[in-house]
């Protein structure tokens, strides 16, 4: 009984989250944006920068919402590496849920995102997107995929931070898709290195093709660990890169638990809807775990970060 209380609320809490993306979003989008782009001094970068700035300490604060309901323990880990302060990197991750650019983003607001061509067009999301200087990701043709690396490289010169997913969309059950070119070429282009983010959600929420409403009778553990940098080797190509930051990533997101090694069969999207239903033995810790006020390198809250 106490199992299906909580799986309610956390339904509840599920629907109130996207309710409040959404609401929140519009006023965002043709309200608080606009009045920052128009009263932040300085160049346009300055402006792009000042409404990062605010969607970061938004998708924050919403963070901080999905964790009180119990849906989310998020906790970011710094093994080695941080956003450098004193020169750009392209930040690549694994994309294992709907809500990991709003989880990076919280973050490190100053990240330029990559973004899905789509979303561009939606009254939403589009002035959002638009505001904050990010990239049309392009309709995957040679192209406009092109547009996107000079795109980046631009935004990389100028001393921003590109987040880009190297998969180039939501990862399967499997854990964790093909990579493309794009990320490393551009690093390559730009002279900047890549820094890797690995993203854990266990038990699996908001996966590909898996239904909102579907969520685990347990908090789910939203972990975001970032790496060592990846440098390009001498005599390497971007090529050849992408293909050791691929071993790199399936290495360790086994390590981390999150996929399975190449012997373990691989379940349907059906099977991991019916997996979230059962509690896991070895569940997180039920207490919602914030960033480390006392790390140096920890990102600031959603006020500070406005």
């Amino acid at each position: 009984m106490i199992q299906l209380f909580r799986k309610i609320w956390r339904v509840i809490g599920s629907g109130a989250s996207f309710s409040l993306f959404g609401l929140w979003g519009v006023c965002l989008a043709w309200i608080v944006l606009p009045l920052c782009h128009k009263r932040t001094p300085g160049t346009d970068l300055d402006k792009a920068l000042a409404c990062r700035r605010w969607v970061g300490a938004s998708f924050r604060t919403l963070f901080d919402f999905m964790c009180w309901f119990g849906i989310f323990d998020f906790s970011v880990r710094f093994t080695s590496a941080d956003l450098p302060s004193d020169k750009p990197v392209v930040l690549i991750a694994n994309h294992p849920s709907l809500v990991d650019t709003v989880a990076l983003l919280a973050c490190f607001p100053e990240l330029v995102v990559v973004a899905q061509s789509y979303m561009f067009n939606n009254p939403l999301l589009g002035p959002i997107l638009r505001r904050c200087n990010f990239i049309d990701g392009g309709d995957g043709s040679p192209f406009a995929g092109a547009a996107v690396i000079s795109a980046g490289v631009e935004r990389l010169q100028a001393g921003m931070p590109v987040l880009i997913f190297p998969e180039g969309t939501r990862s399967g059950w499997s854990g964790l898709g093909t990579f493309r070119r794009g990320a490393f070429e551009m690093a390559q282009r730009a002279g900047v290195p890549l820094l890797p983010a690995f993203i854990t959600t266990l038990p699996r929420t908001l996966m590909k093709g898996m239904r909102w409403y579907r969520v685990p009778v347990e908090r789910v553990a939203f972990r975001i660990e970032l790496g060592a940098p990846l440098h390009l080797e001498p005599g390497e190509s971007s090529q050849q890169m992408m293909k050791r930051a691929q071993l790199h990533y399936e290495q360790r997101l086994i390590d981390l638990g999150m996929i399975r090694g190449a012997s373990a069969p691989e379940p349907s999207v059906v099977d991991a809807e019916a997996a979230v239903s059962q509690p896991s033995p070895n569940p997180p810790a039920e207490q919602c775990a914030s960033l480390d006020a006392d790390d140096p390198h920890a990102p600031a809250n959603a006020s500070s970060a406005a």
